[in-house]
């Protein structure tokens, strides 16, 4: 979409004019409230002079390639500016502030089709910034937020680029149904999308955007985060003058948060990432990880997990990492599949610490090849009670030392191991390891109902199996092969 000299809005090969649906009656370009954009008169005033002269409705236009220097916050109430049209120009700040606080009147309620969205969608609905660039003009730090959203339906920004700022785009308090797609967020000194905290917003699509040089290229640290699809961005972090990256992703809802879809990124670490690729804690109920790739991060876990939910991960792609999974959690009760994943070169697969009860847990079809580190960990499962935990056709490749008592594959309980089904699984060490079992199941309490058949074990220094004696409990171990 694009604005040309007849005060007309180009649609594909369609130009259209004056009011459309119901959006817009007129088209007002800050030019003609006299700001300069020579990127040194301070045009704050002029731009927000242009933004107060509408009455009805209008798009906000800027010059194509000019600089308009911001000093304070432009508010723009979206009930009068449905949407800003940037050209291509540049808003630059020497202040550390917020350059566009975006503000609508949804302030309760959901975002569902009821009668009381549909009014608000025909005054002020799907409001959008386009093509719109957004730095800070500092030789020492990079300060300021692009554009802080609030009390939106249906906000949209496309087509941006935020660089050298603090925080490219944030969202406070209430918002419905946004929109993030085919933006550049570069050289941010702390976040790409920062939901602060308090923030209560549901239905938001991030897509095909790219993220590179960041503290997290997404924070949530507010208090109700739902519905959120993460999908086909290009992510990047560890740049030079930059060592301070924590994490990509980072949910933290305090209150309700969840229900959420991370799916078909690239996810590349420089080596720069001090804690994880994707962390996951506070209060979260459903999230599906999947058809992912993660790469580069010598001793750094891709997904770190400190949240008891329901959880898919399967179809990603883990290459020069350190464990790629890890779960730290007090209980872990809710289903969890971990299935169809490849893991290359890292220092280990899956790590599942759970202090008391684990339960419906399936880990099935995953390859897994570790050449990197000590003590080899394949799929690591400590806690004080399973139950229905299912362990299947996965094959797992060890290139380094496995730690002397560990096994590959291991299952330990504290007091109750209950419905474990662990079958036709390949473990096999390849190099001359000193240490380290194949398959170590143990519980220092009851087994029920426990199922060991049809693995496979290949050159493995200590025993290949470290398993109960069928004796010990309603326990099945057969078919298994020491190769």
């Amino acid at each position: 979409m694009n604005l040309n000299k007849n005060r007309t809005i180009k649609f594909g090969r369609k130009y259209v004019k004056g009011l459309v649906n119901g959006n817009f009656s007129n088209i007002i370009s800050v030019s003609e409230f006299n700001a300069v954009g020579d990127g040194e008169i301070d045009d704050t005033q002029a731009i927000q002079n242009a933004i107060n002269s509408v009455k009805n409705k209008a798009i906000l236009s800027f010059p194509a390639g000019k600089t308009f220097r911001i000093t304070d916050t432009l508010t723009i109430p979206v009930d009068k500016i449905v949407g800003v049209v940037g050209n291509g120009a540049w808003l630059k700040t020497t202040e550390d502030i917020t350059m566009i606080d975006f503000v609508g009147n949804k302030t309760s309620g959901g975002g569902g089709p009821r009668s009381d969205n549909l009014d608000l969608m025909k005054v002020e609905g799907c409001p959008f910034i386009t093509d719109l660039k957004f730095y800070s003009d500092s030789s020492t730090d990079s300060y300021g937020t692009a554009i802080n959203i609030k009390h939106t339906l249906h906000p949209i920004i496309k087509d941006c680029s935020f660089f050298s700022l603090d925080t490219a785009i944030s969202f406070e308090d209430r918002n419905r149904n946004a929109l993030i797609f085919n933006n550049v967020f570069y050289g941010l000194k702390n976040y790409g999308i920062h939901f602060l905290e308090g923030h209560n917003i549901h239905q938001i699509l991030i897509s095909d955007n790219h993220f590179f040089g960041f503290k997290k290229a997404l924070f949530d640290e507010g208090q109700d985060l739902v519905n959120l699809v993460f999908a086909n961005n290009l992510i990047e972090c560890g740049i030079d003058e930059q060592s301070d990256v924590e994490n990509i992703l980072h949910f933290n809802s305090s209150d309700f948060g969840g229900e959420h879809i991370i799916d078909g990124n690239w996810f590349q670490d420089h080596n720069d990432l001090t804690d994880s690729f994707i962390k996951v804690e506070g209060d979260m109920t459903r999230l599906a990880i999947r058809n992912n790739g993660f790469e580069l991060s010598s001793g750094i876990p891709a997904l770190k997990i400190l949240s008891d939910t329901d959880y898919v991960i399967e179809n990603n792609w883990f290459n020069r990492l350190g464990n790629a999974i890890e779960f730290d959690v007090a209980n872990l009760k809710r289903i969890v599949k971990i299935s169809n994943n490849t893991v290359n070169t890292c220092e280990g697969f899956l790590k599942i610490n759970v202090v008391n009860d684990l339960d419906y847990i399936l880990i099935n079809n995953n390859i897994v090849k570790i050449e990197t580190g000590n003590n080899s960990l394949g799929i690591k499962i400590n806690c004080d009670k399973t139950l229905y935990t299912n362990i299947n056709n996965n094959l797992i490749l060890s290139e380094t030392d496995i730690g002397e008592n560990e096994g590959l594959i291991s299952v330990e309980c504290d007091s109750q191991l209950r419905h474990l089904n662990l079958t036709n699984n390949t473990a096999r060490q390849v190099s001359n390891s000193t240490y380290g079992y194949g398959y170590k199941v143990v519980s220092s309490g009851v087994y029920e109902g426990v199922i060991i058949k049809d693995n496979q074990a290949w050159h493995f220094s200590q025993e290949s199996y470290n398993l109960p004696s069928e004796e010990t409990g309603n326990i099945i171990i057969k078919d298994n092969i020491d190769l």
